[in-house]
């Protein structure tokens, strides 16, 4: 069967996703508007120019649509060729994919009367269909994929672990400086014991955080890594770890956590990528605050919990570990397109 996405852009963290549904018998092409990965791509690259007009972006030289039995398209209104497909006459299966709604009223009555034309409708995360169906959207049409990226050795870890762990670029919005304040009060609420503290990643404020550790007196007990991308690397790094901390935005770092069974540590007052969808008090911890004072003080409490109760971090662990195999894995992912593809929803 031959499947042709339309993409804007080429991730180097999608190319196993797309390599996966390779093996699962497809013949792929993958058509975008960015540069050429530098990976293994077991699929055909197709690069077209796009032109810009005003917010709308415009793809030049698509290849003839008719010719693939499937066509998956990025749901986005402000590349109308992609949402506009729905409209037009067609021999090939029709699926859009993306986030599902938007801010706007009339936004989102446009983005349920063109995915309703569709053939399919595939979101992020089970929340974002269930709000697409709230506002109309045919049940029968729906499919999700929950967004992750691969982890090939993906292992539970063993244990509670004797570190704390943030993964991801190091930049202000992630406020990993609360992450530091917290740190600093458990190593002085528990002077007995020994903690780590791991930095992955590198960004702007790398020389500020190398300061602030200074300043706090955790510079001994604190690594800074740099970036790693390697999952061998990363995956001793994860396993030593009692928990993921980002008390800012939280991304795909945290399906990382999850397939090294790490639970996660991060605040129900910041606005997250979809990929939240899949924490619960199983697999995670949050905090509910403004104020950086009160962010502190609560971050510190969750982490001492996890560090002196070993039971309640091994089975957090466990849980965090069985959700990513259960829900987030590539598996799980290319489960979801397969459906699609294949026209079988379940629910």
């Amino acid at each position: 069967m031959k499947v042709l996405f339309l993409q804007n852009v080429l991730f180097d963290y999608r190319v196993p996703f797309y390599n996966s549904l390779v093996k699962r018998g497809y013949q792929l092409t993958v058509m975008h508007s960015g540069a050429s990965s530098n990976l293994q791509c077991d699929f055909e690259e197709l690069i077209v120019p796009v032109s810009k007009f005003g917010p709308f972006h415009i793809q030049q030289h698509r290849p003839e649509l008719d010719r693939y039995d499937v066509v998956i398209a990025m749901f986005d209104l402000y590349w109308p060729a992609n949402a506009l497909l729905s409209l037009v006459s067609k021999q090939y299966r029709l699926i859009f994919w993306g986030h599902g709604l938007g801010q706007g009223k009339f936004g989102n009555y446009l983005r349920i009367a063109l995915a309703n034309k569709a053939d399919g409708m595939l979101l992020y995360t089970e929340v974002g269909r269930k709000a697409m169906l709230d506002k109309g959207m045919r049940a029968d049409l729906t499919y999700v994929a929950n967004n992750t990226v691969e982890v090939s050795n993906h292992q539970i870890k063993a244990g509670q672990g004797y570190s704390f762990l943030f993964v991801g670029r190091l930049q202000t919005r992630k406020r990993i400086d609360l992450l530091m304040h917290a740190f600093a009060k458990l190593l002085v609420a528990l002077p007995d014991k020994t903690f780590n503290l791991d930095i992955v990643g590198d960004g702007d404020i790398k020389n500020e955080l190398e300061n602030l550790t200074k300043t706090l007196k955790i510079d001994k007990h604190t690594q800074f890594h740099g970036a790693v991308s390697d999952n061998d690397v990363l995956k001793p790094i994860f396993h030593r770890a009692i928990a993921y901390v980002s008390p800012g935005h939280l991304g795909l770092g945290l399906n990382h956590a999850l397939a090294f069974g790490v639970p996660i540590i991060s605040s129900s007052s910041v606005i997250h990528a979809p990929e939240v969808a899949v924490l619960n008090e199983g697999n995670s911890m949050m905090i509910n605050a403004t104020e950086d004072s009160d962010c502190i003080e609560q971050l510190a409490q969750k982490m001492t919990a996890l560090a002196t109760d070993e039971s309640l971090a091994v089975k957090m662990s466990q849980q965090s570990y069985a959700d990513y195999v259960n829900y987030c894995s590539m598996e799980r992912m290319v489960d979801g397109f397969v459906a699609a593809i294949e026209g079988h929803v379940k629910h």
